[in-house]
């Protein structure tokens, strides 16, 4: 994969080249056998874009499922492992370095996207290999994740959410976040649709992590919109930064997938993603940064626990008013 000097078009092109054929290629169906991409020498998750470039890697390459691990040529080396001959990079990933402006010139160091102080703020890429590529590879993935069953790690989530006032509803209506009313209102797991039981299951807390997403967002914590009415560019990037901080949420916890209603349910915003991705080509690293923002918020108030934790509360009374603001009011495709 080649990346040209400007990066951030670089890959907002290759994400505009899949959704515009009508694909979504962070969508990875996350199992048992699958997780977030980690680096191979630190063991530590990919985050922000980094997640979602080699998400695509992991999308395009069927065989990489098996394995979650990427490494640079550099970090190899230090392994004492080889790239196999005739190997190419599967992804470049991407790092903010301040860099002298008085040691280097701006065509030197990769991509500046500030300067301050003397100093500019450089976009840099490495390329990465697949744990597949090495040679004589790498021992046997065992897994640093902890197997907390979904129930009881959104449970802790939302416990802790609790704690700053959100409120939970479940009944008979769509999957939505009312910010005027800092409400979730989720409709029971037995309609969402599934193969089997763990099926639905995953479907339901997929769906219940893309709703919380949104809730991390409103004035009192994040703070990534306000309470006046978005406009429709405003609201098609919440429902991506909702989208990917839920797939990242996911690819950590065992058992829950974005299944095929959350996927349906997005479809129609992805003309107005193209259209944001194409009128700005920090967007989307915008979008990657929130979600990052999202997943570190709710890492920080919450720690999952192994026992099940009820995560409906009292309805509000019906002449609640609606919120202004509703950029997660979602349709579910029909069982």
């Amino acid at each position: 994969m080649d990346v040209g000097q400007d990066v951030r078009q670089d890959i907002t092109n290759r994400v505009l080249a899949y959704m515009e054929a009508g694909t979504v290629p962070w969508r990875k169906a996350w199992t048992s056998t699958s997780s977030r991409p980690i680096n191979a020498k630190s063991l530590k998750p990919y985050s922000g874009i980094n997640f979602y470039l080699l998400s695509m890697a992991m999308f395009e390459n069927a065989n990489f499922a098996s394995d979650n691990r990427f490494i640079t040529g550099a970090q190899a080396h230090v392994m004492k492992l080889r790239i196999r001959a005739g190997e190419r990079s599967v992804a470049r990933v991407i790092r903010m370095v301040e860099v002298d402006r008085r040691k280097a010139g701006k065509d030197s160091v990769g991509e500046v996207i500030a300067e301050e102080n003397g100093k500019y703020l450089v976009m840099k890429t490495y390329a990465v290999f697949h744990a597949s590529q090495l040679e004589p590879g790498l021992p046997p993935l065992i897994s640093a994740r902890a197997d907390v069953a979904p129930v009881a790690a959104v449970g802790s989530i939302v416990n802790a959410l609790k704690e700053t006032g959100l409120k939970i509803a479940e009944g008979p209506f769509e999957p939505a976040y009312l910010p005027r009313l800092d409400l979730i209102r989720m409709p029971p797991m037995a309609s969402f649709k599934g193969v089997d039981s763990d099926d639905v299951a995953a479907n339901y807390f997929g769906t219940f992590l893309h709703e919380i997403s949104h809730s991390v967002g409103a004035p009192k914590r994040l703070g990534r919109f306000g309470m006046s009415a978005m406009s429709l560019q405003e609201r098609a990037m919440e429902e991506l930064i909702a989208e990917w901080s839920a797939t990242m949420l996911c690819s950590g916890i065992k058992g829950i997938k974005l299944g095929e209603d959350h996927i349906q349910q997005h479809s129609a915003y992805l003309s107005s993603w193209v259209q944001a991705l194409k009128a700005d080509k920090s967007a989307i690293f915008k979008a990657a940064a929130a979600a990052q923002r999202t997943c570190d918020y709710l890492a920080n108030i919450s720690t999952p626990q192994q026992a099940a934790v009820p995560v409906a509360s009292t309805l509000p009374a019906a002449n609640e008013p609606i919120a202004a603001i509703e950029p997660v009011r979602r349709k579910r495709a029909p069982r």
